[in-house]
């Protein structure tokens, strides 16, 4: 998978710095593994929410905060708000309808929302997105979308 380089490429043409980390162990540990336990005790997994759990919302967050980020983004279709009647930030639905994926970030601890950007949250298609990256000639507009398992690209369990 090409991923990472198409991220480096376009922070490269934003000129924002990209750093890359390996958590290969960890992801193995809390995803994959996780995802083969299930299916032996005859359960269906859900990778995702174990990959926001301890990845996106674990380490990502942790390894921003050390290099001195107050918040991290993701290109998840949720949203935040900060909701008076609770008295804290909470994790909403996007306007993406069918392409929302908050049921997925249920895990996020709930002091930890306030610090997550979501910035396709008000968008409703996938078109806009690309149309965006498009005007910006980012080579990842026609880029497949990505709503297999990560970690099993041909489908074959």
């Amino acid at each position: 998978m090409d991923t990472y380089i198409d991220a480096k490429n376009i922070c490269n043409s934003f000129g924002i710095p990209h750093f890359t980390y390996d958590y290969k162990e960890e992801f193995k540990k809390h995803v994959i593994d996780d995802f083969i336990k299930c299916y032996s005790d005859c359960k269906t997994p859900n990778p995702c929410i174990e990959c926001n759990r301890y990845m996106k919302f674990g380490l990502m967050y942790e390894k921003a905060k050390e290099l001195g980020c107050d918040y991290i983004a993701t290109g998840h279709y949720a949203k935040t708000e900060y909701n008076e009647k609770y008295n804290r930030w909470v994790l909403k639905k996007s306007n993406a309808g069918s392409k929302d994926q908050s049921y997925v970030l249920w895990s996020i601890p709930k002091e930890l929302i306030k610090h997550i950007l979501f910035p396709l949250a008000d968008f409703e298609t996938k078109d806009e997105i690309r149309e965006i990256a498009r005007k910006n000639n980012l080579k990842v507009a026609n880029k497949p979308d990505s709503e297999d398992i990560c970690f099993i690209p041909d489908r074959k369990l």
